[in-house]
């Protein structure tokens, strides 16, 4: 369990800080893809014509190219590269904590041996821990009360 979770935050920091691939078609000489306004922020495709000519929507700025989307919403800032780190972070950490804090799956010794009774009006199957021995059960099919055994001494244990 805790080589997958290094292995989980070895993968998402290579994948939050590693090296970005362009997945895009190479293009030969002039890679230039998009036009914007310092101005006003409005941003077009690139064409030649317009580069440096005013603004077509505020009149004040005129026209930048560049290769990159000013405002591209699908690249992350580094601040936030490293909040998803730390979340995730945090959460396997608190993973690791509650694994190592409990015993999961392992049962103890006399939570392993079960008892069987059976409901004294209805004959209904139950299997229960032998530390419940003695305690007033409710019969859930036929729901009339009854003691749970403490006679079974020899518990079955169960696999």
């Amino acid at each position: 369990m805790l080589g997958g979770s290094v292995a989980l935050v070895f993968l998402l920091t290579f994948l939050l800080f590693g090296p970005q691939f362009d997945s895009g078609p190479k293009r030969k000489g002039n890679d230039l893809r998009f036009m914007h306004c310092p101005a006003c922020g409005l941003e077009t495709m690139y064409n030649p014509a317009m580069q440096g000519s005013p603004c077509i929507q505020c009149k004040k700025g005129r026209f930048v190219a560049t290769k990159t989307a000013v405002n591209d919403e699908t690249s992350l800032s580094n601040s936030s590269r490293w909040t998803i780190l730390g979340v995730v972070l945090l959460i396997v950490v608190q993973a690791l904590i509650y694994a190592c804090g409990t015993n999961i799956g392992v049962p103890s010794a006399e939570e392993a041996l079960l008892c069987k009774c059976r409901c004294p009006v209805c004959k209904r199957k139950y299997s229960y821990r032998a530390s419940s021995s003695g305690l007033i059960m409710r019969c859930t099919r036929c729901k009339s009360e009854f003691q749970l055994p403490v006679e079974n001494a020899e518990a079955v244990r169960t696999k």
